[in-house]
Formats: C-alpha cells, sequence, structure tokens
C-alpha cells in the first residue's frame, strides 16, 4: 500500500536490513525534471518523510547504508551532477568536503556501514576531445578520496567505468567498458 502509483518508480534501493526501500519517481510533479527521491518503510508498509532532502531540480539515484539511516543520491542542485549524503536521523546533509567536483559525480553507491562511498565521475580525456567516466571511492569518516590504481589490472582503465556497488563493506562490483568503446558495450 502507498507504494505504487500511476507515475514511474526507478532505481530501488534496498537497505541491507530489508526495512528500507529508497527509489526515484517523478510522481508529484513538482521538481522541473521530474525526479526526487521517496523512502518507503517495508515493516510498516508507509512513506517515510525526507524533509529538506529534494530540491527544486533533479534528485535521482538513491543508495542506502545497511541500516538505512544514511541516503546518498546525486543532484543537479550546483548546475552539475554532484553527489550528496543525507542523515535521516538528524534531518541534515553531512558534508563531503574534497568529493565533489567541477566535473560531473553521479551513481552513488554506500557501504553497508555508511562509511565508504563510491561514485561515477566523469572526467575529461587527456586529448581534451571527450569524457570518460571512472569509479571513485571517498572515506565519509576520514574525509578523503582513496586513491585508485589505473590500469587493466587496476580499477579505472581508459575506458568507461560505472554504476559501482559496494557488497557488504569490502567488495566492489562495477561495469566496465574494456571491450569496445564505440558499441557502448560493458562487461
Amino acid at each position: 500500500p502507498n507504494l505504487n502509483s500511476a507515475a514511474n518508480e526507478t532505481r530501488p534501493a534496498l537497505s541491507a536490513d530489508g526495512q528500507w526501500l529508497a527509489y526515484e519517481s517523478d510522481w508529484d510533479g513538482v521538481a522541473p525534471a521530474g525526479l526526487d527521491i521517496y523512502l518507503y518503510d517495508l515493516a510498516q508498509q508507509q512513506p517515510i518523510d525526507l524533509p529538506s532532502l529534494n530540491s527544486d531540480v533533479e534528485d535521482s539515484m538513491p543508495s542506502l547504508s545497511g541500516d538505512g539511516r544514511y541516503i546518498a543520491f546525486a543532484s543537479w542542485r550546483d548546475g552539475d551532477s554532484d553527489i550528496y549524503l543525507y542523515d535521516r536521523d538528524n534531518a541534515t546533509f553531512v558534508d563531503l568536503p574534497g568529493m565533489n567536483s567541477d566535473v560531473a559525480e553521479s551513481a552513488p553507491a554506500l557501504s553497508e556501514d555508511g562509511r565508504y562511498l563510491a561514485f561515477t565521475q566523469k572526467l575529461p580525456t587527456r586529448d581534451g576531445k571527450g569524457s570518460s567516466e571512472d569509479i571513485r571511492i571517498y572515506d565519509i569518516q576520514t574525509q578523503t578520496l582513496l586513491p585508485l590504481s589505473k590500469g587493466i589490472r587496476g580499477i579505472n582503465t581508459g575506458f568507461d567505468e560505472q554504476r559501482p556497488a559496494l557488497l557488504g563493506n569490502q567488495r566492489l562490483a562495477f561495469y566496465s567498458n574494456r571491450r569496445n568503446p564505440e558499441m557502448g558495450l560493458y562487461n
């Protein structure tokens, strides 16, 4: 009850404890871009208010910490796509110094314990004629970006790596386009 509507509800994110479901939807038609973040309590079968989380631009791609306290999401509120972290217990945003940049960040993924935040960052290519997407990981506790190696044996290559997922607190999964960048295939 009170979960599905005639609008689009997409990109679901389930907390590890199975109680919370975050998703993006255009059901209220308030945001000009049409997307806001919503949270549903599966145990109580009711929507949960998220004071001050949504803005008047697109807020999308939610990710939850294991207990559902933290919601990471992408938003265009500063003119380009950046990552934000919302603390439900305090109805406030967590400061993420040094994480967002002057290029687009998107597709956030929180670790189960809420300490690490993986995301995609769109960077210009070396020749300046295009861009590629790389995976970055931010340590929320120490407020630092973790260094990631380049190359085939590392995480990021000269092609696109997108949509990371942190499994538990230790493993990283992601899509990579290492085969044929012209075709956009991911493996």
